[in-house]
């Protein structure tokens, strides 16, 4: 397609794929330009009081990490019972576990919310939680610091793009439930002990996703596509 002057160029999402393929594809342009967020549709608000809550967004399954989730969830609630755990999804394979863990007063399942019920989960919880196996780039990353929520997620390639780790939140080692509950343990003491540090993150999680916001990447394309 090249040769005949039918591809312009290769858009990616990821920073990685981006530079593999600069090495694999001579002399055709690939574009690194990342996933945008609504920051006016995700913003800060206030943070539940009641207790700590810790977020997933995410398909049930495997490769999100969601089985890491619940054991998380579990090794938390079973030294501070005043974290919730909370799973906004529209299912996946893993849903049997969500069911079970909810039976068990582990994790509340919401099952899939709308979108107004997300913007506010999202803001009022304290951290979101992202223990995927794999990734291309994490848009729910965006829309968690975009609302001011710190993030706690696996130590990616994909998460590298938009977590600053100990500034926007911590990236973990993979598939470590134990790590990821330090982590979430560690961010609570921080709400209940250090709140203008808390806080401190909280703003830098929003200022680091405006890198991100639709209207500066919308900027970048047609930058890099019309120039």
């Amino acid at each position: 397609m090249h040769k005949f002057g039918l591809l312009r160029g290769v858009h990616v999402v990821n920073i990685v794929d981006a530079l593999m393929l600069r090495q694999i594809l001579n002399n055709v342009p690939v574009l690194w330009i990342p996933n945008g967020v609504d920051c006016n549709k995700f913003k800060p608000g206030a943070k539940r009081a009641d207790a700590f809550y810790a977020l997933f967004v995410g398909a049930l399954s495997e490769d999100k990490g969601f089985d890491t989730f619940v054991e998380t969830a579990r090794i938390v609630r079973g030294r501070h019972g005043d974290v919730k755990f909370l799973a906004a999804s529209a299912g996946g394979p893993l849903e049997v576990i969500a069911s079970r863990a909810r039976e068990e007063g582990i994790v509340e399942y919401l099952g899939f919310v709308p979108d107004d019920e997300l913007v506010r989960l999202y803001a009022e919880s304290h951290v979101a939680v992202f223990p995927s196996r794999d990734e291309a780039f994490v848009l729910v990353s965006l829309e968690a610091q975009a609302s001011g929520t710190p993030v706690i997620a696996t130590d990616l390639p994909a998460f590298r793009q938009t977590v600053i780790d100990g500034v926007t939140g911590v990236l973990v080692r993979p598939h470590s439930p134990q790590a990821f509950a330090s982590a979430i343990i560690k961010m609570r003491e921080l709400w209940l002990n250090s709140r203008q540090e808390y806080y401190r993150v909280s703003a830098a999680a929003r200022k680091n996703a405006e890198r991100f916001c639709w209207e500066k990447v919308v900027k970048v394309y047609y930058e890099r596509l019309f120039k």
